[in-house]
């Protein structure tokens, strides 16, 4: 389920729940996380597993709502990806192979097609912070003892992309 604001008339349905439970929705990686309990008998699982970049959904949504695609504008932010080495893995290429890093390429495979996607449609007027999860930058997500290297990774992408989104997304004023 995707959770609505009530931006339009079809979308009054989700505004009484607490932000609190949807971010707890959207943060339950099966990998990592048990699903979560939203309402009695509704469970619910991280979004990564459809929409790990969600800019498909937004412009999707926006075009939905008859905005010029002309007007569009998306900034999305990234959480690091991992570059795939073209290796044998210790047992094959089958499941046990593959093992956990299978999980990864599909998530970084499916987050990748929607940046392609928004960035040929949108082109200019989309911009994606991101940065590779190589060397000392490299660590797994569940990994909390690298938060520091998490954020030493994230400042340097936003020093490198400020001026970009600035004029991007801040150049000018747009009315409501």
């Amino acid at each position: 389920k995707v959770y609505k604001t009530r931006h339009r008339i079809e979308y009054v349905r989700d505004q009484n729940l607490p932000a609190w439970k949807i971010a707890a929705s959207t943060a339950a990686a099966p990998v990592f996380f048990l699903p979560f309990e939203i309402e009695a008998d509704k469970v619910n699982v991280d979004g990564a597993l459809w929409a790990n970049n969600p800019g498909v959904v937004g412009l999707t949504e926006a075009l939905h709502m008859s905005i010029p695609i002309e007007q569009i504008r998306i900034l999305s932010i990234g959480t690091g990806t991992k570059v795939f080495h073209k290796i044998k893995p210790r047992l094959g290429y089958g499941l046990a192979g593959w093992h956990t890093a299978l999980i990864d390429l599909s998530m970084q495979v499916q987050s990748e097609s929607s940046n392609n996607i928004v960035k040929l449609i949108c082109g200019t007027r989309y911009h994606r912070v991101q940065f590779k999860l190589t060397g000392p930058h490299s660590f797994a997500p569940d990994d909390v003892a690298s938060l520091q290297t998490l954020e030493k990774c994230a400042l340097e992408e936003v020093q490198r992309s400020a001026g970009e989104i600035k004029s991007l997304f801040f150049s000018s004023i747009t009315e409501p």
